[in-house]
């Protein structure tokens, strides 16, 4: 063979086994998003054939996110390792897992560290973690941004209502962009890990937590029911028995900003207030402010609820369902595809088809007394039955998460109520009908920039209704004369909101940072209203009202944090709103401020000012019959609210805590319908007349609880009095409001034995006004009468729960009956006056013509449920 083929056979031999060795290495192509390092490890063990050598205990809770297309191993693996700190080393066709050798330069970024739930991926949001004994608390998003790391190593502490608390020990190294995992704490009794917790109190002035999870284990009327515990918080009115008087120190639930992902919630209740619309298999976190709001929320005076919703399970499919006595409800969640999560839910009332006590008597108490008086055992709906009331809501939610620091979703929710009452006789004619709702549409943006910069954007569509109609013709029979009493009210309401919210925040070091963001809030108001009555086609009540409006709000702030050795936080804000109806800008100013003086002892203050465009007009005694209206700066003034408050929070080794807050607050521009009689042309009439009053507060609001693993118990106590002045009413002298009692005591305990839960809670409120009148001869108010001068009853009762869980396969079943009222006390809610048939003949006849009328609480009740959770 010739010398230059021998180079060429020789050449090409080389060129060949090169080539197809470095084409017969192993290409990896795989994507992982958020997955544990020990799967990653697992599926190139599996897939490629890697070995792999490690420590279990090195590399848990360490989460990869990388695209690997057609790399080779050392290629791949270089990427996998490159910000956790470690390093894979080849050792005998092993590749061994150990920290990274060479450490990484000390640049002082500060990392980021996200919170998820362990089994389903959520974020878990407002998670407190404490940084070498420094306490910080993660946004909604479940992202915080921890101080600069320093030393070699440091302690991490991890905790949040319904989870198992952790502490982990890290490299500076491998924090850079950090998951962490909580474990969710088992929700079922008979589960030897499993723990009970229903309330926590929050990091902020007045704010409480509601374990959402743990909800259903409670002694309410529906056990998905999200808002039914918040009344069982010192603060917050339990007497009223109605999610629709959800009155926060003395003000009224008008005053209540209600969020849901990003849009306001204007109806919050079915039932007539009996239940809330918020179902709780929709809602990830339940919390409450009392007496403050923050920096970037505005619009409202007494109090804010936020809900946050679910955003769905990222690792699998899930579905719960249940049925009770009122209604039946679904939730589907899971992930679709990469990135990309959903979460449905519905609920619906049954009453349409089957018809409980429980129905009846909620039907008794909270419509009106022309209803009421049809009180009829358990029916089905193929039976003769006048009166049909049922509802239904929704909640679906689409999440997509770019990166581990992004999210974008797109929320939804509609509420809708429907009442139809017809009854006719001989003598009488009734019929009634009412259709109210809210329907929904919320964006969210968020996205962690960097370890300075942050944004969160909120777009929220929300639209409410009501109609409502009422008839009632009375033929009454006299000696001689035959007298024809018409009422006829007829109401219509509509709004529609739109809201949008940019809110920034620059951490521009360790101990200072800002947060910034403007904000724009327009609303559609139409209103029309009727209230006639007559008495042989003489009127004897004629009420007639029309609002045509359209309110905008823009809204700037900026807020100032200082965090530094015993200032745990140091809030120095203000917030311009301008409002079109007046054409004025007004400024509220906002400071909250905590001190840390002891591990377990915190000292928190708060003061501000606040604003209120938008409210209720409700009339007395009839609290689902009311109008939305926007503030003109006239006969319709804004609410401004200025409030103080002091307190402190103690807690010990996070199973006992204290929490008490003293607060002072004043609020001016507060609108009321009051029913007024006067006498005109020899006629008696009732007319429902506006007034302006002004309100002040004191009070002192006290949380106590202890939690153990199988049981929990708190106590809730309030002490207050509230006033109202109006140069209009009792000869311009200050009176007690409605709603004032100087106690209010609510006891709690559930207990988990064996597959049982148990709970119980006991409310007491003492004696609320009312007011009782007192005429002259002329019809003229007595010179001894004073307003809200008389005493209701005291109020109490005792409420109970009992259930059992178990599981079949991956099933699990809860079922359980629920009482309301154990020891069935008569309480009374309010009592009102109301002119007779003919107010005029029993006037002159020197008979009583007006009468009083009790609203009476619920009477013993139960339900009894059944779920399932998949």
């Amino acid at each position: 063979m010739k010398p230059s083929y021998r180079r060429f056979i020789l050449s090409f031999t080389i060129f060949f086994w090169i080539t197809f060795s470095l084409f017969a290495q192993t290409q990896i192509t795989e994507t992982f998003n958020h997955t544990p390092l020990a799967d990653v490890l697992k599926k190139l063990n599996q897939s490629y054939g890697i070995k792999f050598a490690y420590d279990n205990q090195l590399i848990q809770n360490i989460y990869i996110t990388a695209t690997l297309k057609s790399v080779t191993v050392p290629q791949a693996l270089e990427k996998i390792f490159s910000e956790t700190g470690l390093e894979a080393v080849p050792l005998n066709e092993v590749w061994i897992v150990r920290k990274s050798a060479v450490k990484e330069k000390r640049t002082g970024k500060k990392p980021l560290a996200i919170i998820h739930d362990k089994n389903s991926g959520e974020t878990v949001p407002y998670a407190r973690i404490s940084v070498d004994n420094q306490p910080l608390r993660t946004d909604a998003r479940g992202i915080i941004v921890l101080p600069p790391i320093t030393a070699d190593t440091v302690t991490i502490q991890i905790s949040s209502p319904g989870y198992r608390s952790t502490t982990l020990r890290i490299a500076r190294t491998e924090l850079q962009v950090r998951n962490f995992d909580l474990e969710p704490i088992p929700q079922m009794p008979g589960d030897t890990t499993a723990a009970v917790t229903i309330f926590e109190i929050g990091d902020r002035t007045g704010e409480v937590i509601v374990n959402a999870r743990n909800i259903k284990w409670l002694p309410q009327l529906n056990n998905s029911d999200a808002l039914a515990p918040i009344s069982l918080v010192s603060g917050i009115d339990a007497t009223f028995e109605n999610i629709d008087r959800l009155i926060v120190r003395h003000q009224g639930s008008d005053k209540n900003l209600i969020t849901l992902d990003g849009f306001n919630i204007y109806h919050t209740e079915h039932f007539f207030g009996a239940l809330s619309s918020f179902n709780v298999n929709a809602i990830k976190d339940v919390r409450i402010r009392r007496g403050t709001l923050d920096i970037t929320q505005g619009g409202r005076t007494s109090s804010v609820i936020e809900l946050t919703g679910k955003t769905g399970n990222e690792k699998r499919f899930s579905a719960t369902a249940g049925i009770d006595q009122l209604a039946t409800h679904i939730a589907l969640e899971g992930p679709l595809g990469k990135n990309i999560t959903y979460l449905f839910t519905a609920r619906r009332s049954i009453t349409d088809r089957y018809q409980s006590p429980l129905y009846f008597q909620l039907l008794k108490n909270v419509l009106s007394e022309d209803i009421s008086i049809r009180k009829k055992l358990t029916t089905f709906a193929s039976d003769t039955a006048p009166s049909t009331l049922k509802f239904y809501d929704l909640n679906a939610k689409i999440s997509f998460q770019p990166s581990p620091l992004e999210i974008l979703s797109v929320s939804s929710y509609t509420s809708d109520d429907r009442l139809k009452f017809s009854q006719q006789n001989t003598n009488r004619n009734v019929t009634e009908s009412a259709d109210w709702g809210n329907k929904g549409l919320g964006l969210q943006w968020s996205r962690q920039w960097n370890e300075i910069f942050s944004h969160r954007l909120n777009v929220g569509l929300s639209s409410y209704q009501l109609q409502y109609f009422h008839h009632d013709t009375l033929l009454r029979r006299r000696i001689r004369l035959r007298d024809t009493v018409l009422k006829n009210y007829d109401t219509y309401n509509s709004l529609k909101d739109f809201n949008l919210n940019l809110a920034t925040v620059i951490k521009v070091s360790e101990f200072h940072s800002f947060e910034t963001g403007i904000g724009y809030n327009r609303v559609n108001i139409r209103t029309n209203e009727s209230y006639i009555q007559t008495n042989n086609q003489l009127r004897i009540l004629d009420t007639t009202r029309v609002y045509r409006q359209s309110p905008t709000t823009r809204a700037a702030w900026i807020q100032y944090s200082l965090k530094y050795g015993i200032i745990k936080a140091l809030n120095i804000a203000i917030r311009a709103e301008h409002y079109n109806l007046t054409q004025q800008t007004y400024l509220n100013p906002r400071f909250e401020s905590y001190f840390t003086v002891h591990p377990q002892l915190t000292l928190k203050t708060s003061a501000g000012i606040y604003r209120q465009y938008l409210y209720k007009i409700t009339q007395v005694g009839n609290s689902y019959r009311n109008l939305w209206v926007a503030a003109n700066g006239n006969e319709l003034p804004i609410v401004k609210s200025d409030k103080a408050m002091i307190g402190f929070t103690w807690r010990h080794d996070n199973s006992t805590y204290l929490d008490l807050e003293a607060y002072l607050q004043h609020t001016s521009g507060i609108t009321i319908m009051q029913k007024t009689i006067r006498r005109s042309n020899n006629q008696l009439k009732a007319s429902n007349k506006i007034y302006q009053i002004t309100n002040r507060t004191i009070g002192i609001d006290c949380m106590a609880g202890k939690k153990w693993q199988h049981s929990e118990a708190w106590v809730a106590y309030s002490l207050s009095r509230t006033y109202n002045q109006s140069d209009n009413l009792n000869h311009g002298n200050e009176y007690p409001a409605i709603d004032d009692h100087l106690h209010e005591i609510k006891l709690g305990t559930i207990y988990w034995w064996r597959r049982w839960s148990l709970a119980t809670t006991w409310i007491y409120g003492s004696p609320r006004p009312w007011d009782e009148l007192k005429f002259t001869q002329n019809l003229q108010l007595s010179t001894d009468y004073q307003k809200n001068a008389a005493s209701l009853p005291s109020y109490h009762r005792l409420d109970a729960a009992i259930a059992y869980s178990f599981k079949i396969n991956q099933s699990q079943f809860d079922c359980g009956l629920k009482i309301f009222n154990v020891y069935n006390h008569n309480n009374v809610l309010t009592r009102i006056f109301t002119l007779t048939d003919t107010p005029l003949i029993d006037y002159l006849q020197g008979n009583p013509f007006y009468t009083y009328e009790e609203n009476e609480g619920m009477n013993f009740a139960f339900n009894i449920y059944l779920n399932w959770s998949f």
